[in-house]
């Protein structure tokens, strides 16, 4: 073995690149330094806040999402409402998807509300109990779902363009 790491224990101030350390350290030459007895930082305020502000923005995006979807179903409703009014045939490049369309964007925004309020509560666990590791699940579905929706939209809006 050419390269061995040898630790010793310090309880001295300890300076490292003009940083003064204080505690009890293992100083591990050509391995590093790292505290002994090292535990967890329990979680403080500041990261219980940070769930929270996670949390309203996934419920803000599924608001939007939701708002986008009743303003599709709504427009539908509004063109089919003025074609008749004016005894007009109002020129629309559509096959009649967009109420359909619109009911799946509201129930997309709902089911991200009930999934980030899961995800809410299990951060929070975790942050109490010391083991929080992050996880990609609810942003890996949301953007997939919306990469779905995005090109069934495309295909939507360019299908009366012939």
């Amino acid at each position: 073995m050419l390269f061995q790491t040898v630790c010793f224990k310090s309880s001295k101030l300890l300076k490292a690149d003009g940083i003064t350390f204080g505690g009890r350290y293992r100083v591990c030459i050509g391995g590093g330094m790292e505290a002994e007895n090292s535990k967890p930082k329990p979680a403080g305020a500041n990261d219980h806040l940070a769930n929270e502000r996670t949390f309203l923005a996934w419920v803000r995006t599924a608001v939007a999402l939701m708002g986008f979807g009743f303003v599709i179903v709504k427009f539908a409703l509004f063109l089919r409402q003025f074609s008749s009014v004016l005894d007009v045939k109002v020129a629309t490049a559509s096959r009649g998807y967009s109420v359909a369309l619109g009911i799946v964007m509201v129930g997309l925004g709902a089911v991200m509300v009930m999934l980030a309020y899961f995800r809410y509560l299990s951060i929070d666990r975790h942050l109490r109990g010391g083991t929080y590791f992050p996880s990609k699940g609810l942003a890996t579905l949301t953007a997939f779902c919306l990469l779905i929706l995005s090109v069934l939209l495309l295909f939507y809006l360019t299908s009366g363009l012939k």
